[in-house]
């Protein structure tokens, strides 16, 4: 996987490096808490990254397959099949940890811990959040694969039943730059128990999608910026190139 210019999404490049701050003109390292905050604004600020991937090989499904919810977490979503090895292994394996998806997110909680970023796909309770920041996020990217969303499940973390979402934005993308949402929520309680699930039901958008993201915008049930995802999975149709828009 390589990183891409933002403005040509076929062309690697090597990571631009950040100039020192003119209030820093001789390169004196800022003192490590100064450090640690603007690494994690600028992180914040980056959002997911673009990754190229080379195309899914043919014959692992048929482009359009559509795929159901039932309840949740079942084993008819996209996640879960893509865990499975497009259906070929009889055991899951979380895709952000073999490299299947790529899962990003805001600076993550360091005490106590997060689970990396991948811990938004687990299929069990476990305890993936974010520091407190205002506008944290996760985003899945399924990089050679899009999907027109019907349905979309989350599970709040293990650790207490408050620090739950309350207020957040279900988003898709093609380029980490330009978001479409697909759902608003608004005071949201659905997620108020500890590794609570939930369901939504998504307006069928009008073209394929390969990123979607959850956009936390105003505090938590709680009364904080933590974003907590432990749990995501997907449903609608599968594609291994994208399909012309919906007119």
């Amino acid at each position: 996987m390589m990183a891409v210019q933002p403005n040509n999404p076929y062309v690697a490049y090597q990571q631009p490096q950040q100039p020192v701050a003119a209030a820093n003109p001789f390169g004196i390292p800022p003192p490590p808490n100064q450090q640690q905050a603007a690494n994690q604004q600028q992180q914040l600020q980056a959002g997911p990254p673009l990754i190229v991937k080379a195309p899914v090989p043919v014959g692992l499904f048929q482009d359009g397959r559509e795929f159901k919810y039932q309840f949740d977490f079942d084993t008819s979503g996209i996640i879960y099949f893509l865990g499975t090895s497009y259906g070929t292994q009889r055991d899951w394996k979380n895709p952000g940890q073999t490299g299947i998806v790529n899962v990003s997110s805001s600076p993550l909680a360091v005490q106590p811990p997060s689970l990396p970023p991948w811990g938004a796909l687990s299929r069990t309770p476990c305890r993936c959040v974010t520091q407190a920041i205002p506008d944290a996020w996760f985003c899945i990217d399924l990089m050679n694969l899009w999907v027109v969303p019907t349905h979309y499940t989350l599970r709040h973390y293990e650790t207490y039943d408050n620090e739950a979402l309350l207020d957040w934005k279900f988003q898709a993308s093609n380029d980490a730059k330009k978001w479409k949402t697909l759902l608003t929520h608004k005071k949201d309680t659905a997620l108020n128990k500890k590794s609570a699930t939930k369901t939504w039901a998504v307006q069928k958008p009008k073209k394929a999608y390969r990123m979607f993201r959850i956009l936390q915008t105003d505090k938590n049930n709680n009364g904080h910026f933590f974003c907590p995802v432990a749990g995501f999975e997907l449903y609608g149709k599968l594609y291994s190139i994208p399909p012309p828009p919906a007119t």
